[in-house]
């Protein structure tokens, strides 16, 4: 009975050879010598007179079964573990052959088109399975991911989100400091900028009039010779006299009326103070003068201011010995600057009045000390012109 089963089934085996296999088969087992080697070692064993009576092992002669190179029932012995199968181990399919990798689902391996076709419909349900398991495992773990990066985003946003809200609450409160303070800063000193009652004297830093009132305080009637019931000085002021008056006989503006006017970190106005001995010899300086414009450095000078006589009468008489010391040596210096200024401007054809409106006009409301800079730099400049006008013209004289 053996012995008809195995030469039936090598009968089987040579049919293909013989010309009357399928083509799809021959040529699926041309292309595959593995498979052919295989099916040769299956003949060869069944010729064997050694084989196992109780191994009832037969190969399906279907040309699919011999393409894949085991039939169904071998498969399934060998899955089992059926030690008569050992010989030929089955091929690796997608069932059998999985990558395994921790935390990961098994894969099956890429199948070509060949094998699939060649597969079981049993074999292609459980690799779709296996497919469709491995692509919900992914699945999870991409939604996981996208849901801890979505996370991570919000969190993200809300911690901007907060330092921008913080931000601009506090540029909020800093700009509401700040306009505090500026509002603040102009209450207080708006008022110090504006008088509380007329005054007879116009402030300082107010252009080609700042002049004319100490010019008519200079002429105004003596207190001696004016009636009790005379107008109050303000309406004096406005009557300016064409003959002029003694020293004696000058008002003494009151310093409160011109501490209303001083700028912040201006030095307070001083009038000059002379001690005059009975004697009539050299007068001598108790204090020197700090005025804030153009028009009182002037009437110092020309017409005396405050009660004492013109610098320009004292220095006739005396010269400079009323001021020996260091200091008024400087003070004169530094005043002569802004005199000879008013004076230029005199001679070269302005009235009195518009040359000291127009030297004042030059410090734009900065102080007087800064104005004495400014001509100084200006007249060293000129004298360094001058100089090289002259060494130019010795130079071309000499070529000649």
């Amino acid at each position: 009975m053996a012995d008809a089963d195995l030469k039936r089934t090598a009968s089987e085996l040579d049919e293909p050879a013989s010309g009357s296999e399928d083509p799809e088969s021959s040529s699926a087992l041309s292309s595959h010598p593995a498979k052919r080697r295989y099916i040769d070692q299956s003949h060869a064993e069944g010729t064997q007179p050694t084989a196992d009576a109780g191994s009832h092992t037969t190969i399906a002669s279907s040309p699919i079964t011999v393409a894949n190179g085991l039939s169904n029932h071998q498969q399934r012995q060998f899955q089992n573990g059926d030690p008569s199968t050992t010989h030929a181990p089955p091929l690796s399919g997608p069932s059998t052959n999985h990558l395994e990798s921790p935390g990961r689902l098994q894969v099956p391996e890429a199948l070509d088109e060949d094998r699939l076709r060649g597969m079981e419909p049993g074999d292609l349900v459980q690799t779709i399975l296996e497919l469709q398991s491995a692509y919900e495992h992914n699945m999870s773990i991409v939604s996981a991911q996208y849901e801890d990066v979505s996370r991570q985003l919000a969190e993200i946003r809300a911690c901007l989100s907060t330092l921008l809200k913080g931000s601009t609450e506090s540029l909020e409160a800093a700009s509401r400091c700040l306009n505090a303070s500026t509002t603040k800063s102009t209450t207080h000193t708006n008022p110090r900028l504006v008088p509380a009652t007329p005054l007879p004297v116009i402030p300082a830093h107010t252009g080609r009039n700042t002049y004319k009132p100490a010019i008519q305080h200079t002429k105004l009637v003596p207190p001696a010779t004016e009636p009790i019931a005379r107008p109050s000085p303000p309406l004096v002021a406005a009557t300016p006299l064409t003959t002029p008056l003694s020293v004696s006989a000058r008002p003494t503006p009151s310093p409160s009326v011109d501490a209303s006017f001083q700028r912040i970190n201006t030095p307070a106005r001083v009038s000059l103070k002379l001690n005059f001995p009975a004697d009539g010899s050299v007068p001598t300086v108790v204090s020197y003068s700090t005025l804030h414009t153009v028009g009182e450095v002037w009437a110092e000078f020309k017409h005396g201011l405050d009660g004492t006589p013109p610098i320009e009468a004292i220095e006739q008489q005396w010269g400079s010995r009323w001021r020996p010391d260091p200091k008024g040596r400087t003070w004169f210096s530094r005043r002569k600057i802004v005199w000879d200024k008013v004076r230029e401007l005199i001679h070269d054809g302005l009235s009195e009045e518009d040359a000291v409106a127009e030297v004042d006009a030059m410090r734009n409301g900065r102080s007087v000390h800064w104005l004495i800079n400014l001509l100084t730099n200006d007249r060293k400049e000129i004298k360094a012109s001058w100089k090289a006008a002259a060494a130019a013209a010795k130079a071309a004289k000499g070529k000649r």
